[in-house]
C-alpha cells in the first residue's frame, strides 16, 4: 500500500498534500496548505510544511466509543508559538 489512508470524519483543509503510506487518524484535521509526510494520530491537528502534530485530543473512554466521532470533534483552533 503506497497510498495515504484517511480516516473517518477528518478535516482536510484547502490545498492540503498527503504523501506515501501514511495513516491519518479518525477526527484529525490537517491545516490548509500542509505537507503531510508521517501519520497523525487520531483527533489531532497537524499544520505546516512539513506538517507538525501541534495539538493532540484525548477523548474520555466513554466517547471513545461513539457511533460518529464527528459529535465529539473540537474544530477549535488555538494560536501556537511555532
Amino acid at each position: 500500500a503506497r497510498h495515504p489512508k484517511v480516516g473517518n470524519c477528518v478535516l482536510l483543509g484547502a490545498g492540503a498534500t498527503l504523501l506515501g503510506p501514511i495513516r491519518i487518524g479518525d477526527g484529525a484535521n490537517i491545516g490548509a496548505c500542509s505537507m503531510v509526510l508521517e501519520d497523525v494520530p487520531a483527533y489531532s491537528v497537524a499544520v505546516g510544511v512539513p506538517a507538525r502534530i501541534i495539538s493532540r485530543k484525548q477523548l474520555p473512554q466513554q466517547q471513545q466509543s461513539t457511533e460518529s466521532p464527528a459529535l465529539t470533534m473540537d474544530t477549535t483552533l488555538l494560536f501556537y508559538d511555532i
